[in-house]
């Protein structure tokens, strides 16, 4: 057995080193690797660019859509970004400041690792409402779908209405 057993971070690109971060030793402690963490920093040559900046100008695009929105779709889609709002303001307001600080090394081993291990521990909670927040855009998107598709606008006359393969009545005779 090696003396030192990586622990996945959530976050970690398969393959990679970020899982050298916080190590766990032969006694069954930890410890937090800063140099480790600056070297790879994930988070600012990969993440940051594939969801942190781009699923917050989404989530924010979408609460302007789902407040057009009528009944029980628009509380099913505001409630999707509404989760992933809390999300991204967990992200903003915690888990961001919390790695950079843990990566400038200025933390005594113990607070640091203490710090890491809390870190690693929120994710779970983040990961939660990315997925309670997909569900409800889930359902919000069959919602859509089915009021578009299924049960086409009444100001329609039949002839005009889409057909559920996308075709009007009026195309199909043409």
């Amino acid at each position: 057995m090696h003396p030192r057993q990586p622990i996945p971070q959530p976050g970690d690109c398969p393959g990679g080193e970020s899982g050298q971060r916080l190590v766990r030793l032969p006694d069954g402690s930890y410890q937090w690797q800063a140099e480790a963490a600056r070297a790879t920093n994930t988070g600012l040559r990969f993440w940051v660019y594939v969801t942190t900046v781009p699923l917050t100008l989404l989530t924010l695009a979408n609460g302007f859509v789902a407040w057009a929105q009528r009944g029980r779709l628009r509380r099913w889609w505001l409630g999707a970004v509404g989760l992933i709002l809390v999300e991204r303001l967990f992200t903003f307001g915690y888990f961001l400041p919390q790695m950079l600080h843990l990566m400038a090394d200025h933390l005594a081993a113990s607070d640091a690792v203490a710090a890491a291990l809390r870190w690693s521990h929120g994710n779970h909670l983040r990961h939660l409402l990315l997925l309670l927040g997909w569900l409800s855009a889930l359902k919000a998107a069959a919602m859509l779908h089915r009021r578009s598709v299924i049960r086409p606008p009444a100001e329609l006359s039949p002839s005009d209405r889409v057909r559920p393969w996308g075709v009007t009545k009026q195309a199909a005779e043409e």
